[in-house]
């Protein structure tokens, strides 16, 4: 079943590459090429191991704020939790879990820190 949700997402990129206009509010996108700009096998395990990768690099950029300025901290964190993100985002897209279904999933998630008096 993943396969054929993997199988899917590629045939969608080769079709429909992702454009981003400048003025667009910024959001994470599924990443499935390779440095090449070719469309890339993608599977759960290799997703989780690069959620995993750039979780540690988040975590590294966290445990050097000793050793950085605040500016530079706060440019390595920001684009180490981005980059964690948009890995997040390419396993969940591979899942057949899509913009829509996140943004809901993401609202409702809202909604109760909100209930709970977290946000």
């Amino acid at each position: 079943m993943r396969d054929e949700q993997l199988k899917r997402l590629r045939e969608e990129m080769e079709r429909q590459p992702i454009h981003i206009e400048p003025d667009s509010p910024v959001r994470p996108f599924p990443c499935v090429r390779d440095e090449h700009g070719e469309i890339r096998e993608q599977t759960v395990k290799r997703l989780l191991a690069k959620i995993d990768e750039e979780l540690n690099e988040l975590k590294q950029a966290v445990f050097l704020a000793d050793s950085l300025p605040h500016g530079q901290l706060i440019g390595a964190v920001a684009e180490e939790a981005a980059d964690t993100i948009t890995a997040i985002t390419t396993m969940l897209e591979a899942l057949g879990i899509d913009a829509e279904m996140r943004n809901e999933a993401q609202r409702r998630v809202n909604e109760k820190n909100r209930e709970r008096g977290r946000l």
